[in-house]
């Protein structure tokens, strides 16, 4: 049996996203996104806070982002 040699599984993991924050920059989310795109890793991982408070309107903001990542495999 071949060991494996040569084949490649890309994981990329995002994390803190805290979407609502007063701080909280898109531009820099949706340019992290776009580069995850460009990798087309077979599963995204996005750990961390979501939110900064919890609300459901941060909530809203970030499946919005979740979602515009292109990989169907994502553990969120």
């Amino acid at each position: 049996m071949e060991s494996g040699a040569g084949v490649h599984f890309t994981i990329v993991q995002l994390s803190d996203l805290h979407c609502g924050q007063q701080f909280f920059l898109p531009s820099l989310l949706e340019r992290a996104i776009a580069e995850t795109n460009e990798l087309e890793p077979d599963v995204v991982v996005i750990s961390g806070d979501l939110t900064s408070h919890g609300f459901k309107d941060e909530y809203m903001l970030a499946q919005r982002f979740v979602e515009a990542s292109i990989c169907e495999s994502k553990i969120v």
